[in-house]
């Protein structure tokens, strides 16, 4: 085999080298992208039912105003006729009233709470995302598909490691 066949079988085994990397990276690309598309969608569920809560207590609150008002229109009406029952009515409408604001307040609390264990739940599912996508980069780096020093695929698998390394441990 003279010099020119090695030179043509050199450079042909670095094209299909160039290939292999370039197919690693776009490989990575679309999981990483496969990845962010999953949180966002997780995201944007969580944003739908926190919407649908809000929808639901709203109607709530508004068929509890309309018992309120009933009430108090029925409360009225028996002033003039029946002033024997005004103590009656006023403490049901009290007791109506106070039903209302606890079951509001305790609604409110567990909306509170299920607000805090789905972002709980969103930071922890991007952690692991973060932490697959680090993962899946480090595997791509040490088999050898991450290009030269310098390269974007290079350059971002440093600075998710970087930003891993860096965060204190247990910090968000």
């Amino acid at each position: 085999m003279d010099l020119q066949d090695q030179v043509k079988a050199a450079t042909e085994s670095l094209r299909i080298e160039k290939a292999a990397a370039q197919s690693a990276r776009e490989m990575h690309r679309s999981k990483e992208q496969g990845l962010k598309e999953k949180a966002w969608q997780a995201q944007q569920e969580s944003e739908l039912k926190l919407l649908e809560v809000r929808k639901q207590c709203e109607q709530e609150r508004i068929m509890q105003e309309e018992r309120y008002v009933n009430c108090k229109h029925e409360l009225n009406g028996m002033i003039e006729s029946h002033a024997s029952e005004i103590k009656t009515m006023q403490l049901k409408l009290f007791n109506v009233q106070r039903e209302f604001y606890q079951k509001l307040q305790t609604q409110e609390e567990a909306w509170r709470v299920e607000l805090a264990r789905k972002d709980v739940e969103l930071q922890q599912k991007g952690e692991r995302l973060e932490a697959k996508v680090l993962e899946l980069a480090k595997k791509l780096k040490s088999e050898g598909h991450g290009g030269e020093p310098g390269s974007p695929l290079i350059d971002r698998i440093d600075e998710i490691a970087w930003d891993t390394e860096a965060r204190p441990e247990g910090a968000v």
